[in-house]
């Protein structure tokens, strides 16, 4: 049997370059035909972001990647910030923001009224002047998380609003 597995593990570590060659491991993972693009050059617009909850477990996400969370607080309060511009790409950007109830760990999936979560993302330009890009302010209604109260901005920044009314899972 360990004949077999071993057998099965090195024909799946190897590789073909297209003409029955077989590749090495190093030329598998090489990066010398891999191109950045503004390679060294200082990004024009620097974006912070802040993040504040009360009450609930909050995700910030960017472009579907987890940038911040609350979960290693004990009651779900916090305020913080961070630098997402290297996660965010010329034209269209996702900002999503996702809570769950301060009682998750318990089986208790019971949003309150007081539950809020508010996540802002700012631009700093190189005239030196800081604008609000877009915002979402996550609170409960109805016992459900919605993102109703969030902001509508200049059509400059704007994209429209998906799923105001949250989206439950579980």
């Amino acid at each position: 049997m360990k004949v077999y597995l071993l057998a099965a593990c090195i024909a799946l570590l190897t590789a073909c370059s297209g003409d029955n060659e077989l590749m090495s491991i190093r030329e598998q993972v090489s990066t010398v035909d891999m191109s950045i693009e503004n390679e060294g050059q200082k990004p024009e617009v620097i974006y912070t972001t802040n993040i504040r909850a009360q009450t609930v477990y909050c995700f910030g996400l960017f472009n579907e990647m987890q940038m911040l969370d609350n979960l290693k607080t004990r009651t779900g309060t916090f305020s913080s910030g961070f630098n997402p511009t290297a996660y965010l790409q010329p034209g269209e950007n996702t900002l999503e923001l996702v809570v769950a109830p301060i009682g998750v760990y318990e089986d208790d999936y019971t949003y309150h009224g007081d539950n809020q979560c508010e996540m802002t993302l700012y631009g700093a330009f190189p005239n030196g002047e800081k604008e609000e890009m877009s915002s979402l302010h996550i609170t409960i209604e109805e016992g459900k998380p919605n993102a109703k109260a969030a902001k509508t901005y200049p059509a400059n920044h704007r994209t429209p609003l998906v799923d105001v009314d949250g989206l439950i899972k579980g």
